[in-house]
């Protein structure tokens, strides 16, 4: 009764087997967000314990969605102690802070020592065995977190059982705070009352903002001088915000690897409408799907006419840098003239142009490059995306223009994923070799698609540049995959650029700086283990 249960059907075994190893990550996800909606109903629809949560945020000033059967089990005030569940079966969920604590940087070592010192010294005669820990970097209600899962035991009786931590500082209060969640149910199973815990755990919110990502900007840009036209606390910016969730977006070139994060990333919250010039031959439709060819200007224009976009997200594109060298003929009509069919179109209506630029349209001499350097590409490819770019600012309509380089993630459709690349040419036993002179900061599709969507919603018109977090060689990236996946990095070896005779030249120090979009934004970017390791779940899911 109100249960959740995933019905996959294939014509036969091998079939469905084939499609849970593809799509097997995909699959959980839609399984996870099913179960949690069904519990958060069920956690919180009898009694919640509003006059409880109303108290702890008038003297602590963070809030909490507190299950109705909870109680206050102990507080301490002068040691930034509230302590609430049940206790027995024990369902303890204690939030612990520091105030201005001397390191705002927290790291694997800091975690682990925060969370291990944490139940001697609060909860007397309980510790957390550290044999069984694991620790990892994850994202909680909009702030960068760990989360660390383990187990504990009682230093006097046989009692036991698993415990979750969540560890995050967060910035507008100044302070670092540590969530444990610890279950004791001996004889019955507890990953469920973990898990409703943790649903609690990702309503916490302090005065910085509120829990969901999507509203989250709103706090994380409060003092920012930003450009968008509304005060992000008012009721205009909750009309705006609701406005937005009811557009709708056709996507160019959505079957790509970028295509297909952006497609994740926007459909549970806009209408959508995928085009390419084929459409791809699976089952993973997630919205309406439309062939459509960018070059072709009758194409366009009928689809523009009878989908009546509010925003086109622009990523088709002929990114072969060497193809586009030597046919020059064919790169100009699918960067340019493609993108001059879309304006065109949409000439008349008061529809967005999202498009997505390249760190290629700088020379790769003084990287990384800001929004404001000028830009001097070397290569064909550069030339027609900033010719596709000035296309775009010299149309009438809004526009925001995103500058990213060395795309990776996971893709069911395309071949064109590098860390694929790199992860099966290892896993065979296969010697590569990758330059040592080309400095970037990669870019994780699912950062960038959270990128595109956050333009979408802050309703702003600026070029902005979106990479990861740290800037490195493509050999120490590769280096880095090798490393995540478990893989033999002595089968890397570094080469020069001038060793591959490319037709095309490549910049080799163009990274670029993403101090303006997390500043305009509230953006994160992220670091490179932490977004390979979610690409290492899709690909072996």
């Amino acid at each position: 009764r109100g249960q959740v249960f995933s019905l996959v059907v294939g014509q036969r075994p091998a079939d469905l087997i084939k499609a849970l190893r593809e799509r097997g990550s995909w699959l959980f996800r839609q399984y996870d967000k099913a179960f949690i909606q069904r519990q958060a109903e069920h956690v919180f629809k009898r009694r919640e314990q509003k006059d409880l949560a109303a108290e702890l945020w008038k003297k602590y000033k963070w809030r909490l969605r507190i299950q109705h059967d909870y109680l206050i089990i102990g507080e301490q005030p002068d040691r930034n102690l509230v302590w609430i569940g049940r206790a027995f079966p024990y369902r303890w969920f204690a939030v612990n802070w520091i105030d201005s604590p001397r390191s705002k940087k927290i790291d694997h070592l800091i975690v682990t020592e925060m969370v291990n010192d944490f139940p001697i010294a609060y909860y007397s005669k309980i510790k957390f065995t550290e044999t069984y820990q694991r620790a990892e970097p994850v994202e909680l209600s909009g702030w960068d977190a760990w989360r660390v899962e383990g187990l504990w035991e009682h230093t006097e009786d046989i009692k036991g059982g698993p415990f979750i931590s969540y560890v995050f500082y967060d910035e507008v209060t100044d302070r670092l705070f540590h969530l444990n969640l610890l279950v004791y149910n001996p004889g019955k199973k507890k990953i469920l009352s973990l898990r409703q815990m943790e649903i609690m755990a990702h309503t916490f919110t302090t005065e910085s903002g509120c829990p969901h990502p999507l509203l989250f900007i709103s706090s994380a840009l409060e003092g920012v001088t930003h450009r968008s036209k509304f005060d992000l606390t008012s009721r205009e910016w909750s009309q705006h915000y609701t406005l937005c969730m009811s557009k709708r977006i056709l996507i160019t070139g959505a079957f790509g690897q970028l295509g297909e994060a952006v497609v994740l990333e926007l459909q549970p919250h806009f209408k959508l409408c995928a085009t390419g010039r084929t459409l791809p031959n699976d089952e993973l439709k997630l919205c309406e799907h439309r062939v459509m060819d960018v070059t072709d200007k009758k194409d366009v224009a009928e689809t523009v006419v009878s989908f009546t976009p509010d925003v086109v997200v622009h990523l088709a594109c002929m990114t072969d840098v060497d193809r586009c060298e030597m046919n020059r003929q064919e790169a100009w009509n699918t960067n340019v003239t493609g993108t001059e069919n879309i304006v065109q179109a949409l000439r008349g209506s008061e529809a967005k142009i999202v498009f997505i630029s390249t760190n290629y349209v700088f020379d790769g001499n003084s990287g990384p490059y800001s929004e404001e350097e000028n830009p001097a590409p070397i290569n064909y490819y550069g030339k027609t995306k900033l010719a596709a770019e000035n296309t775009i600012r010299g149309g009438a309509q809004p526009w925001v223009i995103l500058r990213t380089n060395v795309l990776y993630g996971n893709s069911l459709r395309s071949s064109a994923s590098f860390v694929k690349w790199v992860v099966d040419s290892l896993a065979t036993g296969e010697q590569i070799k990758v330059v040592d002179d080309q400095r970037n900061n990669p870019t994780w599709t699912a950062g960038l698609a959270e990128a595109i969507k956050l333009s979408i919603i802050m309703d702003i018109q600026e070029i902005l540049n979106y990479g990861g977090a740290e800037f490195m060689s493509r050999f120490e990236f590769v280096r880095r995959i090798a490393d995540i996946f478990g893989l033999n990095e002595k089968m890397i070896l570094p080469i020069k650029t001038a060793d591959l005779n490319q037709p095309a030249r490549r910049p080799l120090n163009s990274g670029l700086s993403t101090v303006k979009i997390e500043e305009l934004l509230g953006l994160r970017t992220y670091s490179v283990d932490y977004c390979l390791r979610k690409v290492r779940e899709g690909i072996v899911a």
